[in-house]
């Protein structure tokens, strides 16, 4: 990895991010992405053991997400997602151990979770209130969270095997009558 960059600086016509592109740049403490983007690809930010922040929050609706795009980043703590971004992959954010903050706009297009997304991070809430598109979260997408309220909106239709396993810190689970 790029052990000692410190920032990335996407220029307006860049496209595509490539796989693992990032992946392990250590020093590399946040990362905006922007509306131009089309797809970044697998791993892009993968393991980088500095990055605290991410933020989606421009990203088009367009733009294609490959899994394990923030997965192992040890220091993240928040991330901005937009009204745009309609799927989190596979393994997007999972062993983030000290993310604990979504941010979400005031209505977001999210209408499914990959598996293991937020697997083994420190989430103690996720509001689904504002993710009134979504249908579909995957297997062991919260697993090893610390989610204590857990209300599913109406039009959810599959929560997968495992969905909040090993969860200790549910207090209250709402369910729509579409499961």
């Amino acid at each position: 990895g790029c052990k000692n960059l410190l920032s990335v600086d996407i220029p307006v016509g860049l496209k595509e991010i490539g796989r693992y592109a990032f992946s392990a740049c250590d020093a590399l403490s946040g990362v905006v992405l922007g509306s131009n983007l089309e797809m970044i690809a697998d791993g892009a930010f993968m393991r980088c053991m500095g990055m605290k922040k991410a933020d989606m929050s421009t990203v088009s609706a367009e733009c294609s997400l490959g899994s394990m795009i923030f997965a192992d980043c040890v220091s993240l703590e928040s991330v901005k997602l937009g009204e745009n971004v309609r799927y989190l992959p596979i393994r997007a954010f999972a062993g983030c151990s000290l993310l604990a903050k979504i941010e979400f706009a005031e209505i977001s297009a999210l209408d499914s979770i990959g598996e293991e997304a937020f697997a083994s991070t420190a989430l103690s809430s996720f509001d689904f209130d504002r993710c009134v598109n979504l249908k579909k979260i995957e297997d062991w997408a919260f697993a090893d969270t610390k989610i204590n309220d857990i209300n599913l909106s109406e039009g959810v239709s599959k929560v997968g095997e495992g969905a909040f396993f090993a969860n200790e810190s549910v207090t209250r689970v709402s369910m729509p009558s579409t499961l």
